[in-house]
């Protein structure tokens, strides 16, 4: 629900203004990071307001941020979205009890980042530790090959 009323667009101005293509838009919209523009076409002005655009750059920055695969992204987006939903309620909320359990709520909501966000520093790690065994084959290569040259060049003095 947007707070700001604008006039509806379509999918080649959302692309516009976040800096992806079309294609992107629509992959994010059949992972559910985006609902669908309600469109007919791509030169529709119908479908996006100022909350996809958000909603989008979100997805992205998060996409961005920690090179998470688009699925992941849609996990952390929906936490953090539902974890902004909770803090409306919980200042919204004077009763104790009700704000202790959006409190828990929220808790839950940051757990399954946290969750997500360790998953994918273990896939980074691994790898991480891929790549740093082969620049330390190709390194290995270098130095006999270093060394092998070495050897040839003394056999000829």
């Amino acid at each position: 629900m947007s707070t700001v009323e604008s006039r509806p667009f379509g999918i080649r101005e959302l692309a516009s203004r976040v800096g992806v293509n079309e294609n992107t838009i629509r992959c994010y919209e059949e992972l559910g990071l985006l609902a669908p523009g309600s469109e007919t076409s791509a030169s529709a002005a119908a479908g996006y307001d100022e909350d996809d655009v958000r909603e989008l750059l979100a997805a992205l920055r998060v996409r961005e941020l920690i090179g998470l695969p688009a699925e992941t992204a849609r996990g952390m987006v929906e936490a953090e979205q539902a974890l902004e939903g909770v803090c409306e309620r919980l200042e919204q909320s004077e009763d104790a009890e009700r704000r202790a359990e959006l409190v828990g709520d929220a808790l839950g909501h940051v757990e399954e980042q946290l969750s997500l966000t360790r998953a994918r520093r273990r896939q980074l790690d691994a790898f991480e530790a891929k790549l740093w065994a082969k620049r330390n084959g190709l390194k290995r290569f270098l130095h006999r090959a270093d060394h092998a040259d070495g050897q040839a060049s003394a056999s000829r003095a």
